[in-house]
């Protein structure tokens, strides 16, 4: 344990009670990590009072309390005099952290791009006053793979900044001095690993050594990790700290990004690495030998640093890895999940400009995939229809939302253009859309009032500016259940569900030729409806949101409202709502026989043809069970028995 004297400073500054001491306590890291720097660190620690008392007076700034997470610096927030929030540094006076001359450069020269900003420095104390951003990346509850796709995005910003080598070490240098710090460390370390990890990572270096070209280096981090990463204060981007400033290949910067998370590379060490370097290959377009090489080194070399700072623990884990690496070279491996992932985020980048943080199943609609995408400019909706059957009414869904959205409609969704204008891309082979996310609950009922209140300001809307198919009051669905139920491949469960039901299947397609013969001849009273609004709500705190109009279509109210066929106090409540809010319409019993009848057939249908559909077995068995469901005693049998009891002779 270390003495409190150790790692324990007082400093006035800029306090109210200039005579009041600061109490600040320097983290345990930093302490061990300067003592072992021998005098000049035991020094350094002792002189760090003094020191942040003359920056708080030159730079007419308060400093707070210490931060965590680092290693090789004192960190502390601080406050200017007029309020303005930033952090000081103050670097150790030796290289096991890196050289403060070059990260100081490499800030001036990003000035902000990718980089935290530079406010002021002094060589001399090997200090500087930096932008203050948010957490690390590290701690925001992403998983490492997300991770990787962050720092990676955030040093991809940052080699495209403008460089030319003035100073900063290039791979010559880098090179020298693995090659001197490997070897000395093994053996001052008494030799903590076998001597084929030092044999691989001095032939390692002999091939990047043999690779150097000047025409493809750029600005590199040195130590860019999931704690050097952090989000800005505002916004989505984040923005990297502690720059080594080196002036060499990408390859460099995504070997650290393989020694990190080293847990993670049980309990095989080397197809996990395998996996890892053939991902940040595709994520950059970094040779991924390159990569697997300089992930062996930082790894050996690391583990060398930590032993020496008495870490001993995670030290060996990463000598361990190594062992694993050392028997053979890295080949392109890709995992299909990760493929997947890769090619939503390059789906995104490529139609939307957007750089794609995380990505997760929404588990939202019936039709298709549906994603939940962090990325920088938010958070956003993705669906894809592979429907093929399914797709036209999709796209028209889209143009119906736009229209809405235009015309002040805003419990919807909004639909996110392409970077080309367009409502909706190609996704493979499927239909692909990228829509606001709507946080909330999904609710399994709303009440009529809360609902009609929301679609009553559709209803108002004007018609005549959009093309959306219209009701024609036809028996198709009928037609289509026929050809469906006939169709070669359904399931030997779902035959016989259907055929259970034969006596209600014919009952209800007999009432709906009945009911089509009697609404047929009426085409008044038409509004934009949505045709399952009661099963896509979503609550955000006290704000209802519709979502999910993929089935929209120029139709009567009763499209929407036979659902609520059972409940007499919910219709009425329906009538009520459409007269105070202006919509001259009152709900017909015919038009809601009808529509009982019809969807009744259509939501079998879309069973059917997704039973058909579908080559998934996993998913034909839960469309399968879905199905007999439907048809035992679901919740449409009691529209079905109000139905009946309506007089088609009207």
């Amino acid at each position: 344990m270390e003495k409190l004297s150790n790692n324990t400073i007082f400093s006035a500054g800029l306090s109210e009670s200039p005579a009041q001491n600061t109490k600040r306590t320097i983290p345990l890291p930093v302490v061990k990590r300067a003592k072992s720097a021998g005098a000049a660190g035991e020094a350094w620690l002792a002189d760090l009072n003094h020191m942040i008392a003359e920056l708080e007076d030159r730079w007419n700034i308060s400093v707070g309390d210490s931060l965590r997470g680092g290693t090789h610096a004192f960190v502390a927030c601080a406050t200017g005099a007029n309020g303005e929030q930033c952090v000081l540094k103050i670097d150790m006076p030796e290289n096991l952290g890196g050289e403060f001359l070059n990260s100081i450069a490499a800030l001036k020269t990003a000035n902000g791009q990718g980089y935290v900003k530079l406010y002021a420095y002094d060589l001399k104390k090997k200090a500087c006053l930096l932008e203050r951003l948010g957490k690390p990346v590290d701690q925001l509850g992403y998983t490492v793979y997300e991770q990787l796709r962050i720092i990676c995005y955030s040093l991809q910003q940052s080699w495209k900044i403008p460089a030319v080598n003035t100073g900063f070490p290039s791979g010559y240098e880098s090179i020298a001095w693995f090659r001197e710090f490997i070897g000395e460390a093994w053996e001052k370390q008494k030799y903590p690993c076998s001597q084929r990890v030092i044999e691989r990572a001095f032939c390692f270096l002999s091939a990047r050594e043999r690779a150097i070209n000047p025409a493809e280096f750029v600005l590199l981090h040195g130590d860019a990790h999931g704690g050097n990463t952090l989000k800005a204060r505002s916004g989505t981007r984040f923005k990297l700290i502690d720059p080594d400033g080196i002036f060499y290949e990408k390859a460099y910067d995504l070997g650290v990004l393989m020694r990190e998370w080293i847990d993670e590379y049980q309990p095989n060490p080397l197809q996990a690495g395998k996996e890892r370097c053939s991902y940040l290959h595709r994520l950059t377009g970094a040779p991924a030998q390159a990569i697997w090489e300089w992930g062996y080194l930082q790894t050996v070399s690391t583990a060398f640093v930590l032993l020496q700072i008495g870490q001993e623990e995670t030290g060996q884990k990463m000598l361990q890895v190594a062992e694993c690496w050392a028997h053979e070279n890295v080949k392109a491996t890709i995992v299909p999940e990760q493929r997947a992932v890769e090619d939503l985020a390059n789906f995104l980048l490529a139609e939307y400009g957007f750089v794609m943080w995380s990505i997760v199943p929404a588990e939202r609609g019936f039709y298709g995939e549906t994603w939940k995408a962090q990325t920088d400019r938010g958070v956003f909706f993705l669906k894809i229809d592979y429907w093929q059957h399914h797709q036209e009414s999709y796209q028209c869904g889209l143009a119906v939302m736009q229209y809405m959205a235009e015309n002040g409609i805003s419990f919807i969704p909004k639909v996110v253009k392409t970077k080309n204008g367009r409502l909706w891309s190609r996704f493979k082979n499927g239909v692909a859309a990228v829509l606001t996310y709507v946080q909330g609950t999904s609710l399994e009922t709303c009440s009529a009032e809360r609902l009609y209140g929301c679609l009553a300001e559709i209803y108002r809307l004007k018609t005549g500016g959009i093309k959306l198919k219209a009701e024609t009051f036809g028996i198709e669905p009928i037609t289509t259940f026929q050809n469906l139920r006939h169709m070669p491949g359904l399931p030997a469960e779902a035959v016989k569900a259907l055929d259970r039901k034969e006596r209600v299947i014919s009952w209800c397609a007999e009432r709906l030729k009945r009911f089509s013969a009697v609404c047929r001849g009426d085409q008044e009273n038409f509004y934009i409806t949505h045709g399952d609004a009661g099963g896509n709500c979503i609550l955000n705190g006290d704000r209802l949101f519709i979502v999910d109009w993929d089935s929209a279509m120029l139709a009567p109210i009763e499209r929407d409202a036979w659902i609520f066929l059972c409940d007499r106090q919910q219709l009425n409540q329906i009538n009520a709502v459409l007269a105070e809010k202006g919509v001259g319409y009152i709900l017909e019993p015919k038009r809601l026989g009808y529509y009982c009848y019809s969807f009744f057939f259509c939501y079998l249908n879309e069973y059917l043809k997704a039973l058909i559909n579908t080559t998934d077995a996993e998913q034909k068995t839960t469309i399968t069970k879905n199905l007999v469901q439907y048809l035992a005693e679901s919740w449409i049998y009691k529209r079905l028995n109000a139905a009946d009891r309506i007089s088609i002779d009207l």
